[in-house]
């Protein structure tokens, strides 16, 4: 438990550090490291987010951690989520009007 505890806290910590050098590689596999040992890390969702979002551009992937992220807060809202969150509804709308704009030039 208490080896668990520290294996857990280093992933998250070099995640992190990860995310600022933008080594994505070793955010995702930290990341998935950090849920092997407790699925419900906030933290590793999040830092996982991040990653989809500014790695992989995958809106719908990041979207679908931060739900979970707050899932698992309940009633306590975490303004670095709600954020994300927005940014990422952001980024989704953003896609689907370039979508549109491209299938609309395409069938006139």
């Amino acid at each position: 438990s208490e080896v668990d505890t520290l294996k857990l806290s280093l992933y998250l910590n070099l995640a992190s550090c990860y995310i600022k050098l933008e080594v994505w590689e070793q955010v995702v596999r930290n990341c998935t490291d950090a849920l092997a040992i407790d699925p419900s890390s906030v933290k590793a969702l999040f830092r996982r987010s991040t990653y989809l979002e500014m790695h992989k551009k995958d809106w719908d992937g990041a979207m679908k951690d931060l739900k979970k992220c707050q899932e698992l807060n309940g009633e306590k809202e975490d303004s670095l989520v709600t954020k994300a969150v927005e940014r990422i509804k952001r980024h989704q709308a953003k896609e689907k009007a370039t979508e549109k704009k491209m299938w609309g030039k395409a069938f006139s």
